[in-house]
């Protein structure tokens, strides 16, 4: 999960600097019962599945959408599962 968080916090920066952004979100997780919640400012990012690092988009505040995005344990830790702004892709 820290190489997870690490990851994800490098794409943040690297999206605010490319845009001239002074101020970056701070980013929090916050654990469920099955889920941690990424939240970056007041919005979910995205849902992590406890026991599989399986990535979710978030559907609404509290519940995440249906397919996988993508895994916190893959080779490049999850960030395949977003796009260069930090949010979770779109299935397409």
């Amino acid at each position: 999960m820290d190489n997870f968080l690490k990851s994800y916090h490098k794409l943040r920066v690297a999206y605010m600097e490319r845009c001239g952004f002074t101020q970056d979100d701070p980013i929090s997780i916050k654990k469920g019962k099955k889920y941690i919640k990424l939240i970056a400012g007041t919005s979910v990012v995205a849902f992590i599945n406890h026991t599989t690092g399986a990535i979710y988009m978030p559907a609404s505040w509290q519940s995440p959408a249906k397919h996988i995005r993508g895994n916190i344990y893959s080779k490049e830790y999850g960030m395949e599962a977003f796009d260069t702004s930090g949010n979770v892709r779109y299935l397409r």
